[in-house]
């Protein structure tokens, strides 16, 4: 296994040579941004609501007595997740989690009845992530089309149809670039 923050300063010769595989893993699109916020906010509402009873059963009785009798906060309807998905747009999921749990701590979702979740909560922890430029971003994907050997099929088909579509123009004409067909009237 190999892994690289800069895999373009290599030969693509060596790195078909060197691995017998390569993977390569997208960064979520907008329909799937929105889905990882809605479940990674749920999950960590879910998680902090039922291990918050656990951890001392002294100082949480309280808490674990308030939550027995009702079910733990769901994600408000007015949380809009497609703003959220569309200002993480360049971010791995693994940077959307972390911003979900860096802002969802336990006394935030205990608080939530009595709070709501915003959007811009959780702006300043996704701003503390990596992200990654359109432009790198496009250097990755035309780097892993080279070494999976992908932009020389990309290119074999694009050739491909572009001979068919010249062959196709070519059939129905003769040598002169007239079209075939003879004289008409009696054989």
């Amino acid at each position: 296994i190999g892994t690289s923050s800069n895999p373009m300063g290599g030969e693509v010769k060596d790195f078909k040579a060197f691995f017998d595989k390569f993977l390569y893993f997208p960064y979520p699109d907008y329909p799937s941004r929105v889905l990882l916020w809605r479940a990674t906010i749920q999950n960590t509402i879910q998680h902090h609501s039922s291990s918050g009873l656990v951890m001392s059963t002294v100082v949480l009785k309280g808490v674990h007595a308030a939550w027995s009798n009702r079910s733990p906060p769901r994600i408000p309807d007015e949380l809009d997740t497609s703003t959220l998905a569309h200002i993480s747009e360049g971010f791995s999921s693994g940077s959307i989690r972390r911003a979900v749990e860096n802002t969802l701590s336990a006394r935030r979702v205990e608080r939530m009845e009595k709070r709501p979740l915003k959007e811009d909560e959780f702006i300043g922890a996704l701003a503390r992530q990596t992200a990654t430029f359109a432009d790198d971003h496009e250097k990755f994907k035309n780097f892993t089309a080279q070494v999976t050997g992908l932009k020389e099929t990309r290119d074999a088909i694009r050739k491909a149809l572009a001979g068919d579509a010249e062959g196709a123009d070519e059939k129905g004409k003769d040598k002169k670039g007239g079209k075939k067909g003879g004289k008409k009237g009696k054989k």
